[in-house]
């Protein structure tokens, strides 16, 4: 009775309304309410007549329930589509000289770097990956696409414990550490390292963990371009990590482009190519059109709460099958970092790339700086001292300062001037995120 007595109230408030200029109640709703209120009455009848008098009398109102309303739920596919997705984002609005030669001789104003993530929720572990790049320097103008992946999480879990996972799209390829602290609010200083080992492919990777040994396997086109692969050989990968105790982290990468014109990886802003296939080669130039390479890569990380240290080695054998235009990389990183205070560190680096060889070069473009491409395949060496200090505003904003020497060796034959190959570069930056 007493859940039923409201109902009766609201009838002669629904008849004003539909007297009035608001839209009348839907049908069924207003059916329910009177079907409610002649139920009352003779309710109300019985009981004036004495036919209660054993106790109260039940209403029958089975199999004509209204269907309860269902709040949303944890489950993916119950919640709005906004609420599913997550997006963010990060600018670089950057100042830079790179001194009497390079890209910004005179000195320029920049964005940086600008991309948008958006990072989407599909199913219970499935969610779909975007990056869309609005700005990179030296990497292309205008809009283009970053990453863009399916991920599937836990794929062996049961009740939700695992780590096996799976992405299928376009990747970043998991070669070394680079990669994980490429964009401008990943890293606390405004330039890369000489050799910048990066790439970005179409593929698949899968990852897990055995204890506290991780593992990344990865298959991609292995060509520098988008869409459709340039040959039936495919770029390979594997990477292992993890940390033997808590300061000290350790990884291991390894990568076979297969037979390509240009690979997928990129060292030093440069794809691997033919000895003269894209530039001047005093050493001649390569008569063929492919080439395979295998490279190798290890990284150690040492930390603690006021200072770190970061290592890099990494090797990369470019097979041709003219074995004169064979070569012969190495690269490597020396990175201290000393936290001054809570929102303020120091960073200093040391890094080259090269052929230490006097006969021979190859291209080493040395982005975002030193324009080394105008070289050719005649760099013996490209080296990078660089010492940069982040402040941490906010979580939301940094500023950089960096200062700089770029230094370029030529082989022993080239006849090419390496004017200014002694160049002293400096920038500011501010990073936001979102």
């Amino acid at each position: 009775m007493r859940s039923i007595l409201p109902l009766i109230v609201l009838v002669p408030c629904v008849a004003a309304q539909e007297l009035g200029d608001d839209p009348p109640m839907p049908p069924p709703v207003w059916e329910e309410l009177l079907r409610l209120r002649a139920r009352l009455e003779a309710l109300e009848q019985q009981s004036h007549a004495g036919q209660t008098a054993n106790g109260p009398v039940a209403i029958d109102l089975s199999g004509q329930e209204l269907p309860a309303l269902v709040p949303n739920g944890e489950h993916v596919l119950a919640r709005p589509w906004y609420e599913n997705l997550q997006l963010s984002g990060y600018g670089a609005l950057t100042y830079l000289d790179s001194g009497g030669t390079g890209t910004t001789k005179n000195g320029s104003f920049l964005v940086k770097e600008a991309s948008l993530f958006f990072d989407a929720q599909i199913w219970e572990r499935a969610f779909l990956f975007s990056e869309v790049r609005l700005a990179r320097y030296q990497f292309g103008s205008g809009f283009s696409l970053g990453e863009f992946y399916l991920q599937l999480t836990d794929l062996c879990a049961s009740g939700g414990a695992g780590s096996l996972g799976l992405k299928a799209g376009r990747i970043e390829i998991p070669f070394g550490e680079e990669y994980l602290r490429w964009d401008a609010n990943e890293t606390a200083l405004i330039t890369l390292t000489a050799a910048d080992p990066y790439g970005i492919d179409e593929g698949v990777e899968l990852y897990g963990a055995l204890g506290s040994l991780h593992w990344i396997t990865a298959v991609t086109n292995g060509d520098s371009g988008s869409g459709a692969d340039d040959s039936a050989a495919k770029l390979l990968c594997a990477k292992l990590y993890g940390e033997p105790s808590a300061n000290l982290y350790l990884s291991a990468s390894v990568l076979s482009t297969g037979s390509t014109e240009s690979g997928a990886l990129r060292l030093s802003g440069s794809t691997l190519t033919p000895v003269g296939a894209s530039g001047p080669s005093t050493a001649g130039t390569s008569p063929n059109d492919e080439v395979d390479s295998l490279c190798w890569e290890l990284d150690t990380r040492i930390a603690s709460a006021s200072y770190g240290l970061n290592l890099q080695f990494g090797r990369a054998q470019i097979d041709d099958d003219a074995a004169a235009f064979d070569r012969d990389l190495t690269w490597f990183h020396v990175e201290p970092g000393f936290r001054l205070r809570d929102d303020l560190e120091l960073v200093l680096r040391w890094s080259e790339i090269g052929t230490f060889d006097d006969d021979e070069g190859y291209r080493f473009a040395g982005k975002i700086l030193a324009d080394g491409d105008v070289f050719g395949y005649d760099t013996r060496v490209l080296r990078r001292l660089t010492a940069g200090l982040r402040w941490s505003v906010n979580p939301h904003l940094s500023i950089k300062f960096e200062i700089g020497e770029d230094r370029i060796d030529l082989i022993d034959a080239s006849p090419l001037d390496a004017d200014n190959d002694e160049r002293l570069f400096f920038g500011f930056e501010a990073v936001g995120t979102f």
